[in-house]
């Protein structure tokens, strides 16, 4: 609230004497100054309630843009019905850097969108009388709340202390939010926020928790839930992961800059969390593939630019497939592979050139005789391949990349 100073005037007061000198001038200078009121809010909405229940109050602050102090004219100062103010502790009258609160409450007699006016008297000439418009709504019963959405959406398990707060419609400072249907004490922010802080004991297995939040009777009850679902953090430094959906456990290659089991490949139970014992691979393992009979998985080791084939049932390196060179850009490494569909002894891999821009150095594709074939890169004659990523799909299987780019002709990977 800036208070703007007044204009200042200035004259002169000649003073005569039978002095010496006989006539003596003082400037003369000074302000004048009248209240002006000064207030916060020229609207003020409250919070949803029920008949007969007083919603959150809110405050307006009340003060003076002038130097001269303020006096609220109380006898004067009115407010529409269902509405009240409060002054208590505003000491009068109001001084210039020193604003006062009033209070304001709204308490409904009746059900329905209300209005309303507070008219402040005080002694601003200019504005004896200041409005401010006041609306709230009210309801005879509780209505259904809706949640639109939580945060956070998932939650660790064995988490302590985590705030869920809820946001949606229809909620009062008695809407109580559930998990799993133990009630948790609810903070009420506003019609659309409520918050709580989730009990531990909901977070010990993975899950999914649904989220509610109910009213109270009149009317009220329970809203539709959402979803609050809980995981399991295990703390790793991974270069690559895969999902077997046959052994359903997750696999993890160990780079080698890990402090942890460097250079090594193990596998995660996604229901426990359970760590398995490590796998020693080859130097630096950046990419994975698994066959979709779990029976085999696949390494690439960029450190050794090879393929190694582990058998996952004996947890056991029993192939290690050589690169490529390229006779230009030398030593290749994998970007991306998969295993045949219906083929677990054949992999293809895309391959790259890691000191060359651009990197994609063609396609390979190992069996258990060793390299089947091998398409080249962007430089190569008469036929060469550049692929960042592929699938496959149809049956027989078809290779789709992106992007396929073939600058000297079509070109096939299998013999």
């Amino acid at each position: 609230m800036a208070i703007s100073p007044p204009p200042r005037l200035s004259s002169t007061l000649p003073l005569t004497s039978n002095a010496s000198v006989p006539e003596t001038v003082l400037p003369l200078q000074g302000a004048g100054a009248v209240p002006v009121i000064y207030v916060s809010n020229s609207t003020v909405t409250f919070q949803p309630t029920l008949v007969g229940v007083t919603a959150p109050s809110q405050a307006i602050l009340i003060g003076t843009n002038s130097p001269i102090p303020i006096t609220l004219n109380l006898a004067q100062t009115t407010i529409s019905p269902q509405f009240a103010f409060n002054l208590s502790g505003c000491t009068q009258p109001i001084y210039p850097g020193a604003p006062c609160a009033m209070t304001l409450t709204f308490t409904p007699l009746v059900a329905g969108n209300i209005s309303g006016t507070l008219n402040i008297a005080s002694n601003d000439p200019v504005n004896p009388v200041v409005s401010v418009g006041l609306s709230g709504v009210s309801f005879s019963t509780y209505p259904v709340p809706i949640i639109t959405s939580i945060s956070p959406q998932t939650a660790v398990i064995g988490g302590t202390g985590i705030q869920l707060e809820v946001y949606g419609q229809n909620f009062f400072p008695t809407s109580v939010i559930s998990v799993s249907g133990e009630a948790l004490s609810t903070t009420y922010q506003d019609t659309n926020f409520v918050y709580a802080t989730i009990d531990p004991a909901l977070l010990t297995t993975m899950t999914e928790l649904p989220v509610t939040v109910t009213n109270p009777t009149p009317g009220g009850g329970t809203g539709a839930p959402v979803t609050l679902t809980t995981y399991l953090s295990v703390p790793m430094q991974v270069s690559a992961m895969i999902y077997d959906p046959f052994g359903r456990l997750i696999f993890a290659a160990i780079p080698a800059a890990s402090a942890t089991n460097p250079n090594t490949v193990v596998s995660v139970d996604p229901l426990t969390g359970n760590v398995s014992a490590p796998i020693a691979v080859g130097t630096d393992p950046e990419t994975l593939a698994v066959s979709d009979d779990g029976q085999y998985l696949y390494v690439g080791v960029n450190g050794q630019n090879a393929i190694q084939r582990i058998n996952l049932a004996t947890l056991a390196i029993e192939r290690n497939f050589a690169l490529p060179v390229d006779p230009m850009w030398g030593n290749l490494v994998v970007r991306e592979m998969h295993v045949v569909p219906g083929s677990p002894q054949t992999v293809v891999a895309a391959l790259i050139a890691p000191d060359v821009d651009p990197d994609e150095d063609g396609m390979a594709a190992f069996n258990d005789v060793g390299l089947i074939n091998w398409v080249p890169g962007v430089n190569a004659y008469p036929v060469s391949l550049s692929v960042d990523s592929f699938a496959f799909a149809g049956a027989p299987p078809v290779i789709y990349g992106a992007p396929a780019t073939t600058p000297f002709g079509a070109c096939g990977l299998f013999p």
